[in-house]
């Protein structure tokens, strides 16, 4: 292990001076920069317009905050307000259609009554009583005053349009389009969700041996359908009655019969000797006995076999 550390550690004399130069340039980097402002200080101009224009700037905002000041337009003294005062009368106004008269009759001084027009003249507008309290002359002693007697019409939003009665529109949802399995063509067939030209060929070739689908569930019994293709489709296709190609069991030969995917070549020709020994069918279900078929399999063949002439 020493050995290791001792082989690892180890420099050549160029090596070493290349590893002291290159610590002697990176303290050099760190404290010049410190040294440089140290003995030259940088210096700002101090900019006498730039002073002026934000002291300006800083008296117009405060002036422009004490105009609706209540505090900035009082009375020019007691007497004043007294001798206005004396002459209030209180009466029914709209503060939107009133002039300083108006106001000077409500109670407020001359300067007061100059304000609040000034405020109107740049576009404020009153809607409801409470909006007096926005304006700082009036004040909440002068909303107290008035309040009960400020009367503003409501609002009426004017439109360009004639108003016109609509009949309300009831929206029915579209029923979504169904494909019969049992009669689709290929091209329709295709045209589902996850199925291709190899799909498709295979639930035809299963449609067609079957005799048509008895179920939507059936489908998914076709050879190399996978489930969730399986589960995109069936929501999506139905099966109409009596759309089925059913096999005479009285008339049919056994090679008719062992074509059906749920028959064997056994039964099939159990089927026949027994029709041959026995005479014709009577009845469907005496099939089950006469081809050996298991009850769920038999179940499955029922709705394929007929014995109508």
């Amino acid at each position: 292990m020493n050995e290791w550390l001792k082989g690892f550690l180890y420099f050549s004399k160029s090596q070493l001076r290349a590893i002291l130069l290159l610590c002697f340039l990176i303290a050099v980097a760190f404290i010049a920069p410190r040294i440089y402002l140290l003995f030259f200080p940088p210096k700002f101009e101090y900019d006498v317009s730039l002073h002026e224009a934000l002291a300006k700037a800083l008296a117009d905002t405060t002036k422009t905050d004490n105009t609706f000041s209540g505090d900035l337009v009082p009375y020019a003294d007691d007497n004043e307000k007294f001798e206005v005062m004396k002459t209030v009368k209180l009466f029914a106004f709209n503060p939107n259609e009133i002039g300083e008269t108006e106001w000077q009759q409500l109670g407020f001084s001359r300067r007061q009554a100059e304000v609040i027009e000034a405020i109107k003249a740049k576009g404020f507008k009153f809607y409801s009583a409470n909006d007096l309290k926005k304006i700082r002359v009036i004040g909440d002693e002068g909303f107290e005053r008035l309040k009960n007697y400020v009367e503003i019409p409501p609002r009426v939003y004017e439109s360009s349009q004639p108003f016109e009665k609509k009949t309300a529109f009831i929206y029915e949802a579209k029923q979504p389009i169904l494909l019969e399995i049992n009669s689709a063509d290929s091209a329709a067939i295709e045209a589902l969700p996850g199925i291709g030209p190899y799909l498709t060929h295979k639930i035809l070739n299963y449609r067609n041996a079957l005799g048509g689908f008895t179920s939507i569930e059936q489908v998914a019994e076709t050879r190399k359908l996978p489930d969730s293709t399986f589960q995109k489709i069936k929501d999506k296709i139905y099966i109409a009655e009596n759309s089925l190609q059913k096999i005479n069991i009285n008339t049919a030969p056994a090679d008719s019969f062992m074509r059906h995917p749920y028959i064997t070549w056994q039964q099939a020709k159990s089927m026949v000797a027994f029709r041959t020994a026995n005479g014709k069918f009577s009845r469907i279900e005496t099939a089950q006995r006469a081809g050996m078929f298991s009850d769920s399999v038999f179940q499955k063949l029922k709705p394929y076999f007929s014995i109508e002439e």
